[in-house]
């Protein structure tokens, strides 16, 4: 199974990395990924974030991803675009809530990893992150896990260990039931006219269901809901700040695809 499981685990642990660097700007490198059997988190302070998935709209099993606190504030600090991200200190509130947003944003990749390299019918569902030095009471699913492992380097900095744990029942029950296959939609967003006919022409032609909107008309959240992936224009002015809009709200942070 472990061999079974690499795929999602690159695909999961790449897109993590992805989906951060391109908020805090920076081009993270992910190191080789490394899968093993395991029962336990490791004796160490952690950010954990735990994940229901779904098949059909009914609970299959639960996923999780987890870093060492104090490397995936280093992450944070950036966020934040702290002048010291990598100094070794106590975290402060402002930090915690960061880190929340970076494992946000590692979220949707998990969710579009088991999609992609699973079932296209599961979905996700992430629960309040915790940290294993102020449990609560909470814990992951006894058992045995796969966990897969790997490093993000940051350039010219240090590295952020990343963890992803796998569930064996998304290959056990994940790919017993696939549903009708559906016809995409995605979202043109705030494209110019030529570019936008351009695409429009050639999804079209692919069968998908097109919309396109300026990112402040009204009726964006109403597409927001609807759509699976939403395409921005790199040249538009203020796209990365769209981009991070885009991630963090409550309508829009768990689409698989923004390109």
């Amino acid at each position: 199974m472990t061999e079974e499981a690499r795929p999602l685990a690159e695909s999961t642990l790449k897109g993590c990395a992805a989906n951060v660097g391109a908020l805090i700007g920076v081009d993270l490198e992910v190191g080789p990924v490394d899968i093993a059997t395991d029962t336990e988190l490791p004796d160490a302070e952690l950010a954990v974030l735990p994940l229901s998935v779904e098949l059909d709209n009914q609970p299959l099993c639960e996923v999780a991803v987890w870093s060492p606190l104090a490397e995936i504030a280093m992450l944070a600090r950036r966020l934040l675009d702290d002048g010291e991200p990598d100094k070794v200190r106590p975290i402060n509130d402002d930090e915690v809530d960061a880190i929340g947003e970076v494992l946000n944003l590692m979220s949707g990749a998990v969710d579009q990893a088991l999609r992609e390299c699973v079932n296209s019918s599961l979905r996700t569902r992430p629960a309040q992150w915790w940290r294993t030095d102020e449990v609560n009471g909470r814990a992951l699913p006894a058992g045995e896990y796969l966990r897969a492992h790997a490093q993000i380097a940051i350039p010219g900095a240090g590295s952020v260990g990343l963890y992803f744990r796998i569930s064996p029942k998304l290959f056990s029950k994940g790919r017993e039931t696939r549903t009708k296959h559906r016809l995409g939609r995605v979202l043109l967003l705030g494209l110019e006219d030529e570019l936008r006919s351009s695409l429009a022409k050639i999804l079209a032609e692919a069968q998908v269901v097109v919309d396109s909107a300026e990112p402040d008309d009204e009726t964006v959240s109403e597409l927001l809901s609807a759509t699976e992936a939403i395409f921005l224009s790199g040249d538009r002015e203020g796209a990365y700040e769209l981009l991070r809009r885009l991630r963090l709200a409550n309508e829009s942070w768990d689409i698989p695809s923004i390109l």
